[in-house]
């Protein structure tokens, strides 16, 4: 798992039967500004020398914080670490928690298909005669979730509920999010495949614990819009600005909410620092209303 600190774009310009051509690349680094630089430089030259072999190579990156190209890390805001475990403010301006060994697996409940079914089925009568059942995906997803831990009692889990799902986390061992049976777990839940993609370009696992901000009564976007970190120093005081309203509407909400552990496994020491981590971070075990 790569979080740099510091990020630069290197650019090589050459003619070609005629023709300017640029190659642009980004380079990083934890060490300085002037090594991130030294970095992109590299990549752009090495970029440059593949396009004159194939003709074919990408002229440029394009600025993606998360889900970026293969081979680009997490261009996001540091705003703490905690040994491996780095805290970073997303796109959209919420705390994530990047760890590179220990997994976190949230399952989304889908509930468009059976809402429309029940609609169809009782229409105006949905709330007199079926209010329970309209619950049926929530129980039927974490039903699902227990009979699969249940197939592995030599390991232990935590599951948490979310405003979209559930969030099941593994405190028994630390994994490489490559890890075949990684691969076999998301599988088996129904892991949304973005996050999986993104698991394996990033080697790294991730779990939003702050609230996102529409859910908290913020419809303004973190500013500057459409602008991928670093942003240009003038501009920091409106997302500074931005980001104290979003932090005082945070308060009170939690991100996720604790709901049970099973497993016979003992727990790994690594693992549950980062459980510590999120549990505190994210208010999982708060009575808080889910953001």
């Amino acid at each position: 798992m790569i979080v740099p600190a510091y990020w630069a774009e290197g650019r090589v310009h050459e003619k070609r039967d005629g023709k300017q051509v640029t190659i642009r690349r980004f380079g990083w680094s934890d060490e300085s500004q002037a090594a991130a630089q030294a970095h992109a430089d590299d990549r752009a030259r090495e970029a440059f020398a593949a396009f004159k072999a194939s003709g074919t190579t990408a002229r440029f990156e394009y600025k993606r914080a998360y889900n970026g190209a293969d081979g680009v890390p997490i261009r996001e805001e540091i705003l703490e670490r905690h040994g491996d475990t780095i805290i970073t403010r997303n796109s959209y301006g919420a705390r994530c928690l990047n760890t590179p060994n220990v997994l976190f697996a949230d399952v989304d409940v889908r509930t468009e298909g059976f809402a429309a079914t029940m609609r169809n089925t009782f229409g105006g009568l949905l709330r007199f005669v079926a209010p329970k059942l309209a619950q049926d995906p929530w129980v039927a997803a974490e039903e699902r979730i227990r009979a699969w831990a249940a197939t592995q009692p030599r390991a232990k889990w935590r599951l948490y509920r979310t405003p979209a799902g559930f969030r099941l986390l593994a405190v028994h061992r630390t994994y490489a999010s490559d890890d075949p049976e990684v691969a076999r777990c998301f599988d088996a839940l129904g892991v949304d495949p973005i996050y999986v993609r993104m698991c394996t370009r990033q080697r790294c696992f991730r779990a939003r614990v702050s609230p996102k901000p529409w859910r908290v009564g913020i419809t303004k976007h973190l500013g500057p819009a459409h602008a991928a970190w670093p942003i240009k120093l003038e501009r920091m005081p409106q997302r500074e600005g931005w980001v104290v309203m979003y932090e005082r509407a945070s308060k009170g909400h939690a991100s996720c909410r604790f709901v049970a552990e099973f497993g016979e496994a003992r727990v790994d020491p690594q693992a549950d620092a980062v459980r510590a981590l999120h549990d505190a971070m994210s208010g999982a075990e708060r009575d808080l209303p889910l953001a």
